[in-house]
């Protein structure tokens, strides 16, 4: 697997939230799913697994009121960690990419990526789990 790819690892990509998770549950448990973007009223945050332009004014899925869990934000890349997420793999271009996706514990990969001779083992990997 390492000997012929190129691997590369974002531990966090929500690094607020993360702090804020540890700060209200020390012990773990920590629910807070969006960063800590100050929006305009009593709401914080934008759900930054919504924040990709892909269907992104979707309203299956996501939420324009910045007051439910699934606030997508003000636009497609609003938020400095989306940026920094398409940023980074659009300078490395990977043929595939695969997701923790924390909140919930799933794993998600595209599902374009059927047609990637990785397909197969990102199954072999996900059935590990």
């Amino acid at each position: 697997l390492i000997n012929n790819r190129q691997l590369y690892f974002v531990p966090v990509v929500n690094p607020d939230g993360y702090v804020y998770n540890q700060s209200t549950n020390p012990n773990g448990g920590g629910m807070w799913r969006k960063n800590r973007r100050n929006n305009t009223g009593s709401c914080e945050g934008v759900d930054l697994n919504r924040n990709y332009d892909w269907m992104w004014s979707s309203t299956t899925g996501s939420s324009g009121d910045t007051c439910n869990d699934t606030y997508r934000g003000t636009a497609p890349f609003s938020e400095p960690e989306s940026q920094a997420i398409r940023d980074f793999t659009t300078s490395i271009n990977p043929p595939i990419a695969f997701t923790t996706h924390t909140f919930d514990g799933s794993y998600l990969f595209p599902d374009f990526s059927n047609g990637s001779p990785e397909y197969a083992l990102l199954q072999n990997i996900l059935m590990i789990f």
